[in-house]
């Protein structure tokens, strides 16, 4: 309804994400942000780097994964993803197999849509 008002609504949403909370309270939070990128394009880079941030604390596991397909499919539109593309690394290292393979996934489209992270990506891809 007020497009231009997205800053106060990330920061928001990034406080919540932040704070203490339930499964079903983030994963709506997510959503949320989610909906606000897609809706927002001026919002999209600093939505999609608040939630890139959020999947280093995160303790759900199908948060992560919903996030790491949104990174996917949204980060390439952003002018640089390298700082998102170092953040998903860590979750190749620390995370169980699911997020791992979805951290993979979202690296390789990376590469794939941004020929310049090509040569930053690949030997996380061969790791």
């Amino acid at each position: 309804k007020h497009p231009r008002k997205y800053r106060a609504l990330v920061n928001f949403l990034s406080h919540c994400l932040k704070n203490e909370g339930q499964y079903e309270f983030k994963s709506a939070a997510v959503t949320c942000l989610e909906n606000v990128i897609q809706e927002i394009p001026d919002a999209r880079e600093i939505g999609l780097f608040t939630l890139a941030e959020f999947i280093e604390d995160c303790q759900y596991p199908s948060i992560h994964i919903q996030v790491m397909n949104l990174l996917a499919k949204e980060a390439q539109n952003i002018p640089n993803p390298a700082k998102i593309a170092r953040l998903i690394n860590n979750r190749t290292l620390l995370e169980g197999p699911e997020i791992r393979a979805a951290a993979i996934t979202t690296l390789g489209k990376f590469a794939q849509t941004k020929p310049k992270l090509v040569n930053q990506i690949r030997p996380i891809l061969e790791q």
